[in-house]
C-alpha cells in the first residue's frame, strides 16, 4: 500500500486547486511510505524493559497514528475533483474508520516518578513497582499486536477501494488494476516476525 501510494499515485491523481500535484496530498503520500519503513524498524525494537519498553510501545504508535493521519490527507485525492468536496484529514467522516483505537497505556502513571526520586525509593517498594509496569508494558505489546492484526486487513480493504477509484477515472484503469495486483506491488522485503503474523505474502 505504501509503495503504491509513494509511487504511482502520483500519475492519477487529480489538480488541485490548479495545481499540477497538490502538495498536501505529494507530502503526505510520499510520508506514508517513509513512516511505513519507520513502522517496520520501530516495531523490530519494542520490548517490555521497565524503563525503556514503553517508549519503544509509544514510538510504534506514533508512526501507526502518523500513517493514518496522512492516509487522511491521501484519500480525498484519489476521487478526482469530487474529493475537493470530501473532508480532508477525517478519516471517519471519509468512510474510512479504523477498525481500533490506537489508545495505548505503556506503563504505569508511577512509575518513572519512582525510579527518578530523591532519595531513592525502598528497593522492596521499587521492586513491585517494576513488576506491575511491566506487566502493563506487556499487555499494551499484546494490544499492539492486536491492532496491527486488525490494521493489516483493513489497510488491503481501502487500499482496493481507492484502486477501484482512481482506475474508474483512467483510460487504462484495467491495466492499471491488473499492474497493481501484480505481487511485486504486495511483497514487503522487511518485516518483523510480530507484523509477518498478519501479513499474507513475504519476501
Amino acid at each position: 500500500m505504501l509503495v503504491r501510494f509513494g509511487y504511482d499515485l502520483f500519475e492519477h491523481e487529480h489538480p488541485w486547486d490548479g495545481e499540477w500535484i497538490d502538495d498536501a496530498f505529494e507530502a503526505a503520500a510520499l510520508d506514508l511510505r517513509v513512516t511505513g519503513a519507520k513502522l517496520l524498524r520501530a516495531l523490530e525494537a519494542v520490548h517490555d524493559d521497565v524503563e525503556s519498553g514503553p517508549l519503544s510501545v509509544d514510538l510504534a504508535v506514533a508512526y501507526l497514528r502518523r500513517i493514518l493521519d496522512d492516509l487522511a490527507i491521501v484519500i480525498p485525492n484519489c476521487y478526482g475533483t469530487e474529493g475537493r468536496a470530501l473532508p480532508r484529514g477525517d478519516l471517519a467522516a471519509l468512510g474510512f474508520a479504523p477498525p481500533v483505537d490506537l489508545a495505548f497505556v505503556t506503563s504505569t502513571a508511577s512509575i518513572y516518578s519512582m525510579l527518578d526520586a530523591s532519595p531513592a525509593v525502598l528497593p522492596r517498594a521499587l521492586a513491585r513497582a517494576r513488576d506491575e509496569s511491566q506487566a502493563v508494558t506487556r499487555s499494551a505489546i499484546e494490544a499492539l499486536d492486536a491492532a496491527i492484526g486488525a490494521l493489516c486487513p483493513w489497510f488491503d480493504d481501502v487500499l482496493d477501494t481507492l484502486q477501484r477509484e482512481i482506475a474508474k477515472r483512467a483510460e487504462d484503469g484495467d491495466d492499471v488494476l491488473e499492474r497493481w495486483r501484480d505481487p511485486s506491488w504486495s511483497v514487503v522485503g522487511r518485516a518483523t516476525p510480530a507484523l509477518a503474523r498478519h501479513l499474507p505474502v513475504l519476501a
